[in-house]
Parts: structure tokens; C-alpha cells; sequence
């Protein structure tokens, strides 16, 4: 949350004025366990802050998604979709400079971290 101050700068202020989020973006590159490169043309996402520097209930669909020339999803999707399971990450910099916030997600197993997001098949 922020507060406008006197000549038009911003204080930034802990919490969120509204605590989910989406996102969209372009191309995004997704490599497999066993080293295989995966394109997607566009990624969507939503989810809840539930700190200012944490999030929860993120979910991922990758559209568009191809690997040697084969369209790839994730069971149950659409042909070339591949939508990740619930993660919840960090909220960061991409570029400090520029302003720009970046998501550092993960899946969050049995009491232990895995940044295994997704089960992919490519037809």
C-alpha cells in the first residue's frame, strides 16, 4: 500500500490494499527435469498476498507451449497449456532501477521445498 506525500512522491506502507493479484506476460521458457527446453508464448497468474513480501494460492497457465515441435500440457489442459499446481514464493526485484517486482514461486510439499511446479507432456 502506499500514500501519495506532499509534491506527488509515494511512501510505500506495509500491506496490500487488495490482497490478490494477476498477472500476464509474453514468452516464458520452462526447462523440464530431465533438461527438456519448453516455450510457452504467454503466461497468466493470480493469486493472495499474505505478507508484504510473500504470496500464496499462486496458480500459473502457460499458453501457447511447445518443446521440438511438439505442442506440450499438463493433464487435463488444453492442447500447449500448462497450468501449475498451487506455489507461493517471494515477492522481489527483477530490476530495482527500473522498479520492476519479479515472483520467485515454488510448490511447497510435505514439509519440504520442491521447485518441481508442473508434470508436462509433449504430443
Amino acid at each position: 500500500m502506499h500514500k501519495e506525500k506532499a509534491g506527488g512522491s509515494y511512501e510505500w506502507e506495509p500491506g496490500a490494499i487488495k490482497a490478490k493479484f494477476v498477472t500476464t506476460g509474453g514468452v516464458g521458457t520452462l526447462a523440464t527435469a530431465g533438461g527438456t527446453t519448453v516455450v510457452c508464448k504467454t503466461e497468466e497468474s493470480g493469486g493472495e498476498y499474505n505478507s508484504t513480501k510473500t504470496v500464496t494460492g499462486v496458480v500459473v497457465r502457460f499458453t501457447s507451449c511447445e518443446a521440438a515441435g511438439f505442442k506440450c500440457a499438463t493433464s487435463g489442459a488444453k492442447e500447449g497449456e500448462i497450468v501449475t499446481n498451487l506455489l507461493e514464493g517471494k515477492v522481489g526485484y527483477e530490476n530495482k532501477a527500473k522498479k520492476k517486482l519479479a515472483l520467485d514461486l515454488f510448490r511447497k510439499a510435505a514439509g519440504c521445498t520442491s521447485r518441481s511446479t508442473v508434470g508436462c507432456r509433449c504430443t
